[in-house]
């Protein structure tokens, strides 16, 4: 697309050409580029999920106020695990324990948020474990999905999508995940 400077005198018609001439070159260089760069690989989910610094944290917790689970921009859903100290984002990077993995957090909110229904994938009938250990050594987190292998030895996995989430737990002597 090429644009056509007004017709003006003196200084004004200079800027005029060096505006046109900076926009032609600026839709040339984009479509020079034919391979989109894959910028979700500079994502690190788990930054912010540490206690703050700040002289004024959120009143009843200390973190930096997000989750390190599965979402994306502008989604539906934002599914995370929670950990018991993890206020006021529900996920608290110094624990050690797993409480859950619920649907909705809210990121940077500044207040605190409860009110999830967690899901825990447990092993053994009737076991009604509430808190799960795991280790950041077994935990993975990027745009989009998290994943982490619970003391227990079930390894869940997290993805979403912009209007709904997908939740994989592989128990262990099982074949296939449970979905």
């Amino acid at each position: 697309m090429v644009l056509t400077p007004p017709r003006l005198t003196g200084f004004r018609s200079s800027v005029g050409l060096a505006l046109t001439l900076s926009l032609g070159s600026i839709g040339s260089a984009s479509d020079a580029a034919s391979t989109p760069e894959n910028f979700h690989q500079y994502v690190d989910p788990l930054i912010g999920t540490g206690p703050s610094n700040a002289p004024n944290p959120v009143p009843g917790g200390t973190g930096g106020s997000v989750f390190p689970g599965a979402t994306v921009p502008f989604g539906m859903v934002q599914f995370s695990p929670d950990t018991p100290n993890g206020e006021p984002s529900g996920y608290g990077y110094k624990d050690s324990e797993i409480t859950g993995f619920s649907l909705t957090h809210f990121s940077g909110a500044g207040c605190r948020n409860f009110g999830d229904l967690p899901m825990m994938p447990t092993v053994g009938s009737g076991n009604v474990q509430t808190k799960i250990g795991f280790s950041h050594a077994t935990e993975r987190a990027e745009a989009g999905y998290y994943g982490v292998l619970l003391d227990n030895g079930v390894h869940t996995e997290l993805t979403a999508t912009t209007r709904s989430v997908s939740h994989a737990s592989r128990i262990p002597n099982m074949k296939s995940p449970v979905t």
